[in-house]
């Protein structure tokens, strides 16, 4: 789920790329006319306004330097995307103006966003990353592929059961919330018990989920959820559920399982606020996304990025098969 606020704070994350940690400068406009292979992730990152164009550049600059030629698509709320420009191979932006950048608003905003990489970008599946999460390690779209090859079962990934590092994950706040928007009298109050009755049906724990801020998603549960226009409803605009609980709601309502990817062993390091570990612990660890960048103990985002940054530049991992 995006964030609000800046803990470390703009001045010093501007100075770190002043000093040069931001090793995108100079790449290419972004072009859409590229042909995808089917078993390609799209990546999708929300953007929310007033976000750094240094932060932007240096996300999309990780994911480049170890995803390729992925599909890039930017859900911007409202027209000014900063560092769009610096998106080097296939993507695109979409942009809606929406009252906020969190909950329902950006469950409608991300849900335009993934039927938009479905319709240009046909894939296995698209990967979503927060601008405050960074792709640290070659290997996730085939990691990704693994896990889905022969799962028709499984349309979200991600930290589910636990946070990284083994801390268990608390619902009930949301659950209460899930409940009291079920009781409205309302578009949405209607929508949500209706769902909730057929994900309960498949053995919906409420207001189960993934954390969104780094997860994976089947393009064919979202093709689904799309098809039957349930996908980023219009009526969750006015919810203040984390996109994440939404979306979880949606495809867990069309009979698909939730998958733990990032525990022990797993892909991701993924934590709502802060790092899971501190960064050499988690290349330690063979994790190849993570969130949240903007702060892990006494690191703070600069020193985290400026970290990545430096081992982008000389990972031999790159040498060797993506």
């Amino acid at each position: 789920m995006q964030q609000a606020g800046d803990r470390s704070g703009s001045a010093s994350v501007s100075a770190a790329f002043e000093l040069g940690f931001a090793d995108g400068a100079g790449l290419s406009p972004i072009s859409t006319a590229r042909a995808i292979p089917d078993d390609t992730v799209t990546v999708v990152i929300p953007v929310a306004p007033g976000t750094m164009p240094a932060r932007l550049a240096d996300t999309i600059l990780s994911v480049r330097t170890y995803m390729g030629s992925v599909p890039i698509v930017l859900v911007a709320n409202g027209s000014d995307v900063p560092g769009a420009a610096e998106l080097q191979g296939p993507g695109t932006v979409v942009t809606r103006a929406a009252r906020q950048s969190t909950y329902g608003p950006l469950a409608v905003s991300l849900g335009i966003g993934f039927r938009t990489a479905l319709e240009q970008y046909p894939g296995r599946a698209l990967l979503r990353l927060d601008v405050d999460a960074l792709a640290t390690g070659p290997g996730l779209a085939a990691a990704i592929a693994a896990r889905l090859d022969g799962d028709d079962e499984t349309g979200l990934l991600g930290a589910a059961r636990f946070a990284t590092g083994g801390g268990q994950r608390n619902i009930e706040r949301p659950a209460a919330q899930l409940r009291r928007e079920m009781r409205r009298g309302d578009e949405l109050g209607r929508l949500l018990s209706e769902l909730y009755e057929r994900a309960a049906a498949h053995g919906y724990r409420r207001a189960e989920h993934a954390n969104g801020c780094v997860s994976v998603i089947a393009a064919t549960a979202l093709e689904q959820a799309a098809d039957e226009g349930i996908l980023g409803h219009p009526a969750m605009e006015v919810s203040i559920l984390g996109e994440d609980i939404l979306l979880a709601l949606v495809l867990r309502a069309l009979g698909y399982r939730i998958g733990e990817f990032a525990g022990e062993g797993d892909p991701l390091g993924v934590k709502w606020r802060g790092l899971p570990a501190a960064p050499p612990d988690l290349l330690r660890e063979g994790r190849l996304a993570i969130h949240s960048v903007r702060y892990y103990r006494d690191w703070t985002e600069a020193r985290i990025r400026a970290y990545f940054a430096g081992v982008r530049r000389s990972d031999a991992r790159l040498r060797g098969p993506a």
